[in-house]
């Protein structure tokens, strides 16, 4: 499983991170759309979500 993060955009203070996929305007809700570390509105721009592969750091079998 990979995992998910959501990040501010203006800060870059994580707002979620784990296993389980959520929805981002829920963690965005949750926060009531402004981020608690800078106070700068949160938004969901589908076309500035990154989608990144994590790197293994075990060694191949």
């Amino acid at each position: 499983m990979m995992p998910q993060k959501i990040i501010c955009r203006s800060c870059k203070h994580m707002l979620y991170c784990g296993d389980e996929l959520v929805n981002p305007e829920e963690v965005i809700s949750k926060y009531n759309r402004v981020c608690p570390e800078c106070s700068k509105p949160l938004t969901l721009n589908p076309e500035r979500v990154e989608v990144k592969k994590i790197q293994n750091n075990e060694s191949s079998k």
